[in-house]
Order: structure tokens, then C-alpha cells, then sequence
């Protein structure tokens, strides 16, 4: 018999709210053609091809991606234009050759003489050539190269004399701006790498280079952008802002009515001398990310619904701890849980929501979605592509055979 309603689904599990997701995805579409930007969502969020016909719809052409997995899925499902925007293992390239071959436009992130050679060298060998994006440093927080530097000249003199990469362009990630709460510092500092991305381009193309994207990285950065800070950029890659999650909401730039991923799971015993309960959703179900423990309010492992996704409580309940299987359900502060909680929305068997922390990282511990539609009923699945490229498949294109 189809399952039809939250109550059927075995817990944990995760659950997607459609209506949510498409209001999401449509602000974000209308965020960038206000910006005057092409928006290249990144698929590592969802990792789910039954997105892209949303996506494309909404006026995505391309994506970006992290894996292998990722980049095989995007292709079968009709993006065939990607940026792989974590760091490029050369073996990769061969893993990646056959889509290559067969149409995909490729580009990856540089910020290192030495890998950008040895990157040139793995092209060559697969025989197929990777468009660079150079990653610049311009807030400290993650990888990159500053542009004066001398490791950027070096880097150039590089891809001058490289036989099988080709300059695509310049990517500044905002990784910073994850960090800051008060939103006028995020807005100073988008403005100060997305100037320094159009200036560094300018100067390339001044030198001779065709500087093809000049482009931002964050979903922060596409919330908090501003059109007069944006001359000169022309792409911005986003991923959680197609779901959200607690750590955004605690740094100001969505809400909790915009989080479109939870976990489902179920409470399955109290413990009443201490106030606390356990839900069968553990630290494989939500992940053990901390992003909300340095924010102004700590969500712990995530924040507790009830089954239609209104916070418990006065939005005070918490998954305090885990262990692998179970989590530990208290009051944020401490004190004990509610007597009507415990009889009611908290009673032994009761479903309830959990908002993730960071929802990349929770949703990597599931096999798929569980679509909930506007009603709270349930609309089908999702599957996603979780892993990287199985041991079975090394031979053969990703996302081929039976691994």
C-alpha cells in the first residue's frame, strides 16, 4: 500500500517540503535577474536529479557541483555545463573524461601553481581539456590565492604555458559572511570580494586574458548582495538557500518558515527524572554539525517540531545530544520539558520535525527524500546521490552500471 501520510513513514527519515522549496528556488532565480547575475545553484545541497527540471525551468543552464556523483547526475539530467568548486584531485579527471567526451563543459577551482600543473598534466593524459577558475582569497576563510600575491602571478605564468587548461575566470567564495551576524557587516563584505573579483579581472583583461565569469560563491552573499556592489560580476553560486537550515537563521538571513528539510523521527521514551525524552533520530540522522553553537542561540543537534513543523514549546526544545542512533530531547538551558508536551505533542510514539543545523551535512546521512506537499500529506520520493564514485564504477563513466 502507498504511503500517504507522515504517520506510515519509518523513522527517521527525511522529509522535503515542496511548497517551501519552490518558493525558495523562485526567490532565488528572482534574486539573481534583480542582481543582474546568472544563477548557478549548487547541486551538492539537494544532490538529487529530480531538482533539475525545477532549476531549468527557473532559468538555471548550469550548476555547481563537488563530486564526481554529482557532476554524472547533472549531466544524465540535463546540465551539462558545470564548476566542480571544491579542491580537484587530478585523478578525476580520467573519472570525469568520458563525460568530457561526450559534451560536458567542465571548469574547476585553481589557486596553486603546483595543482594547477599536475591538473594539466591529468587533462592531457585523459585527452580532454578543463576550463580554470581561479579561486581568490579575499576574506581568509577557506582556500584561494590573493591577487597580488606572488603565488597569483606564478599561477598564471602557469595556465600561459599549460597544454590542456584553459582561464574560464575568477570565483570569490563568501565564506565569511557565514559568520557574521549583523547584516550590514555582510553586505561590507560581499561588496569588498565581489570588487576585488571585478578588479582583479580587469586587470587581467588590461594584461590580454579573456576573463570569461567573473563570479561569487555563498548563498549569504546572494541574500545580502547589492546590484551597485556588483559591477563587473556575472554568476553567483548558491546551494542551502534552496532549503535553508538553522545556521542561516541564526546568522539573520532566512527565517525558520523558509527551512524546507527536516527529520522525521518519533519519540520512543521518556525519562522523567531527568525531563528529557529520547526520538529515534541520532547522529547519523541529523549529523553531528555544531554551526547554531557559537550563534546567538544554540539550537543543540536541531530544533524540535511537532508533525506539521511549528516549533515546540516556545521554541525552546532541542535535540541536546546524540548518540549514533538516538538523540536526547531537552529544553535549550535546561529545565525540564512541559507536563502538557510530554502528554501531548511528546507523548511515547508521537512524530516529530527536526530542523537541521546545517542541511547539507544532515541530509548526506539519507538515501532520499520524503516529499510533503502544502496539505502535510506525502507527494512521492526523491532519491539522491549520496557517495562519490563506487569502487565498481572506476572503469566506467560515473553514475554508470549497477554500483
Amino acid at each position: 500500500m502507498p504511503i500517504r501520510t507522515l504517520d506510515q513513514i519509518p523513522t527517521p527519515a527525511l522529509l522535503l517540503d515542496t511548497a517551501r522549496l519552490d518558493a525558495n528556488l523562485g526567490a532565488m532565480a528572482a534574486r539573481a535577474r534583480a542582481l543582474g547575475v546568472t544563477w548557478r545553484p549548487h547541486f551538492k545541497t539537494l544532490k538529487a536529479p529530480a531538482v533539475v527540471p525545477r532549476l531549468r525551468a527557473l532559468g538555471a543552464t548550469g550548476a555547481a557541483v563537488s563530486t564526481p556523483a554529482e557532476a554524472a547526475a547533472c549531466v544524465a539530467a540535463g546540465l551539462d555545463d558545470l564548476w566542480y568548486t571544491a579542491p580537484f584531485a587530478p585523478h578525476k579527471a580520467a573519472l570525469l573524461a568520458p563525460l568530457v567526451e561526450r559534451g560536458l563543459r567542465l571548469a574547476v577551482l585553481l589557486d596553486d601553481p603546483a595543482h594547477a600543473a599536475q591538473l594539466d598534466a591529468a587533462a592531457e593524459a585523459a585527452g580532454i581539456r578543463l576550463g580554470a577558475l581561479i579561486e581568490l582569497d579575499i576574506d581568509g576563510h577557506r582556500g584561494g590565492v590573493e591577487p597580488d600575491s606572488p603565488r597569483f602571478s606564478e599561477l598564471l605564468d602557469g595556465l600561459g604555458a599549460a597544454r590542456a587548461l584553459d582561464l574560464a575566470g575568477l570565483y570569490g567564495y563568501g565564506g565569511g559572511t557565514y559568520d557574521l551576524a549583523e547584516r550590514g557587516t555582510r553586505q561590507a563584505l560581499v561588496a569588498r570580494i565581489a570588487g576585488s573579483v571585478a578588479a582583479t579581472a580587469d586587470h587581467l583583461t588590461r594584461q590580454g586574458w579573456t576573463v570569461r565569469h567573473r563570479a561569487l560563491g555563498g548563498s549569504p552573499v546572494l541574500a545580502e548582495a547589492q546590484a551597485a556592489d556588483l559591477a563587473g560580476i556575472d554568476s553567483l553560486c548558491a546551494g542551502v538557500a534552496m532549503v535553508e537550515d538553522l545556521a542561516q537563521c541564526g546568522n539573520g538571513v532566512a527565517r525558520p518558515a523558509h527551512i524546507a528539510l527536516s527529520v522525521l523521527a518519533r519519540v520512543v521514551q521518556h525519562q522523567r527524572e531527568t525531563g528529557r525524552l529520547f526520538v529515534d533520530a541520532g547522529a547519523l540522522a541529523l549529523s553531528k554539525d555544531r554551526s547554531t553553537g557559537p550563534q546567538a542561540v544554540d539550537q543543540g543537534y536541531g530544533l524540535l517540531c511537532d508533525a506539521t513543523g511549528l516549533p515546540l514549546g516556545d521554541g525552546d526544545v532541542v535535540v541536546a545530544a546524540v548518540s549514533q542512533e538516538h538523540g536526547i530531547v531537552a529544553r535549550r538551558g535546561g529545565g525540564a520539558l512541559p507536563a502538557h508536551l510530554l502528554a501531548g505533542a511528546l507523548a511515547v510514539g508521537q512524530p516529530v520535525r527536526i530542523l537541521p543545523n546545517h542541511a547539507c551535512i544532515t541530509a548526506a546521512g539519507h538515501d532520499g527524500y520524503w516529499l510533503v506537499d502544502e496539505a502535510g500529506d506525502v507527494a512521492g520520493t526523491w532519491a539522491r546521490v549520496n557517495g562519490w564514485v563506487s569502487p565498481r564504477r572506476t572503469a566506467q563513466p560515473p553514475g554508470t552500471g549497477d554500483g
